[in-house]
């Protein structure tokens, strides 16, 4: 055992843990076979999805994740387990050491509150999002300009300069700057906004575009250590809480906690230019 390779013994440990698991299904060896699935669950729970070939079996990771699975689990279920799973637990990332446990509260924070009012008040976002839905609806009924974005129509500019009157003198605190801020888009139009009001076209959260360009971006570099995917999630939290990144950023807290070089110490220059290109991208 000690003469194999540390890949090979992730692999044998899981493929061992699933025989004994079925050995003791068939014993029914209650207290055996619910630590060893607990074992199994954790193993496969520490598979990163951000590696292309795990990514190929998200499907079976994640039904391995819920209770439903092992309701079913049977010889047959468990042999394809281990003939779809094994061969990936070289990628397991099981790091637990001081220099990955972050404390990252406050970059998770989310502001849901925006600024209303010529005094500057504070109101939660859902609140102002019923604000400005109720206001578009009230006008639905009389506005031909609202009427023909719900059907699907074209307006002009001058029409939506007039709506956008309109909606002001309704409510001083409906602008474009808020309306973007509430429903998390960063460079959509007034007319692109209403018609997300309206239901018409419903435009992408800027948070879901973040975090799936950051998936892409791990899943298309598969040599990534764990350390490195790490720093990545990292560098996704902060841009998702902050709205921008700055090259000075990235060598300091929190990814001094990751390594006390910040990302110098986990990426080569090429990769860091990437990484800069990559980012500002997703926050121009």
């Amino acid at each position: 055992m000690r003469a194999r390779s540390d890949a090979d013994f992730k692999a044998l440990r899981f493929e061992t843990d699933v025989v004994e698991l079925g050995t003791a299904l068939l014993a029914d060896n209650r207290e055996a076979a619910t630590a060893l699935r607990e074992a199994i669950i954790q193993q496969v729970s520490e598979l990163p999805l951000g590696v292309n070939l795990v990514a190929r079996e998200r499907d079976v990771i994640e039904a391995v994740l819920g209770a439903a699975w092992w309701d079913a689990a049977d010889d047959a279920k468990l042999r394809d387990l281990v003939a779809r799973l094994a061969p990936l637990m070289r990628f397991r990332q099981q790091r637990r050491d001081a220099m990955l446990s972050l404390n990252l509260a406050d970059l998770t924070a989310v502001d849901e509150r925006v600024h209303v009012g010529p005094e500057g008040r504070d109101m939660p976002i859902t609140a102002y999002r019923q604000r400005v839905e109720e206001a578009v609806r009230a006008l639905l009924a009389e506005n031909p300009v609202l009427q023909r974005l719900q059907a699907g129509g074209e307006v002009s500019d001058d029409d939506l300069r007039e709506l956008a009157d309109i909606l002001r003198r309704q409510d001083p605190a409906i602008d474009e700057e808020r309306l973007r801020k509430v429903y998390d888009v960063r460079t959509a139009s007034f007319v692109q906004l209403i018609k997300h009001v309206l239901g018409v076209e419903p435009l992408e959260r800027w948070s879901t575009l973040v975090t799936r360009e950051f998936e892409r971006f791990i899943a298309d570099h598969t040599t990534y250590t764990a350390l490195q995917i790490r720093f990545l999630q990292t560098l996704r939290t902060f841009i998702l809480q902050r709205g921008h990144i700055e090259r000075r950023d990235l060598i300091d807290l929190p990814f001094t906690q990751l390594h006390p070089d910040g990302v110098r110490g986990v990426f080569p220059s090429h990769e860091i230019e990437e990484i800069l290109r990559f980012a500002g991208g997703l926050v121009a």
